[in-house]
């Protein structure tokens, strides 16, 4: 059952699509909806101004309250247009933000890029949130504007815990999906539908009450795995992938490049990552 749902919202005055997506989210799971934003404390803004003028550290911290208003001004504004309880959550850096979310279902997010430039919006932040936080992390691509997320969900399973771990934290919205597709990607030729854990999983899944259809894929290749996930969710017309966020450690995925690093930076549906 989900019924506390977070937003990161540092960078409400650039995009709003996590904010909706959260919020029609938190709508149809009856949850309540908690707005989380970061800022930096007072000694951290005048380490950082260091020997410049006093009125400069002055204008910086004036500065940083009017954005913090601004952007509870807009999400009051937009979370009246939804059904759901909400609520305003300000942290300070020192308080360590991600662990300020950890006691919630699930946390919406933004996609990166150059132009969400803040703490709580840039693509270093979102790793932090999926390696740290142990929840699991929802990321709305820029654009998406869809009325319902988790309609059709694909799981992309290569039989790891952390699979199995995105497989359980998404039960939830799966048990409110109308269709279920676990893609299974295997590496090898010899490794045949007998041998892996699938049947398991489609068992497992099937015990908590969710229909899934099992498709079994063989890619040779790494990015051929990327390519096939991608095609598979735009072809089921899916509006929620499901992985294990980070199988490999985040070092050897950015080095040799890997899913979740190539989800975050080109996805165009919506991604729950789990770690």
């Amino acid at each position: 059952m989900i019924n506390q749902v977070s937003v990161c919202v540092n960078a409400l005055d650039k995009r709003a699509h996590a904010l909706h997506a959260a919020a029609k989210f938190a709508v149809h799971h009856k949850a309540t909806l908690t707005a989380v934003y970061a800022k930096l404390d007072t000694v951290e803004i005048v380490r950082w101004a260091g020997s410049s003028p006093l009125d400069l550290t002055d204008e910086l911290l004036v500065d940083q309250d009017r954005r913090e208003e601004k952007a509870k001004s807009e999400f009051e504004k937009i979370s009246k247009q939804y059904d759901c309880e909400t609520h305003w959550k300000t942290v300070f850096q020192s308080q360590n933000p991600i662990r300020q979310m950890i006691c919630t279902d699930v946390i919406f997010i933004d996609q990166p890029n150059s132009e969400l430039a803040t703490y709580l919006g840039d693509e270093t932040f979102l790793n932090h949130l999926i390696l740290q936080s142990k929840r699991p992390v929802v990321m709305i691509p820029a654009n998406w504007d869809a009325d319902e997320l988790g309609k059709t969900v694909l799981l992309g399973w290569n039989s790891s815990s952390e699979a199995m771990r995105a497989a359980a934290d998404a039960l939830p919205i799966m048990g409110h999906a109308d269709k279920v597709i676990v893609l299974d990607i295997l590496k090898d030729k010899m490794f045949s539908e007998e041998q892996n854990t699938t049947p398991d999983l489609e068992a497992y899944l099937t015990s908590k009450g969710i229909n899934t259809e099992v498709i079994i894929e063989h890619a040779p290749h790494h990015h051929e795995e990327i390519t096939m996930l991608r095609s598979y969710a735009s072809e089921h017309n899916v509006d929620l992938i499901v992985i294990g966020g980070y199988g490999h450690t985040r070092l050897r995925e950015l080095v040799m490049g890997g899913m979740t690093a190539h989800l975050i930076k080109n996805s165009t549906i919506p991604v729950l990552f789990s770690h």
